[in-house]
């Protein structure tokens, strides 16, 4: 995964989102299926409000959702 710092993404409540794990996303922090030769998986986020997230780059791979930032 590419070294990257956290990205802000807004979500919708009731709205699931496959965020990107493996940094190649042409879409990221959404994946775009960009993982299909690696060992990474993209990890769903269903969104419980109308906010903002932080989608980590930070190369922690424990979550998608950043705590870092």
């Amino acid at each position: 995964m590419e070294n990257k710092r956290f990205t802000k993404l807004d979500v919708v409540s009731g709205k699931s989102y496959f965020l990107c794990q493996c940094g190649r996303s042409e879409k990221y922090p959404l994946c775009d299926g960009s993982h299909k030769d690696t060992s990474f998986s993209p990890e769903k986020y269903l969104a419980t409000a109308d906010f903002s997230i932080s989608v980590c780059g930070c190369n922690d791979y424990k979550t998608a959702v950043c705590d870092c930032a």
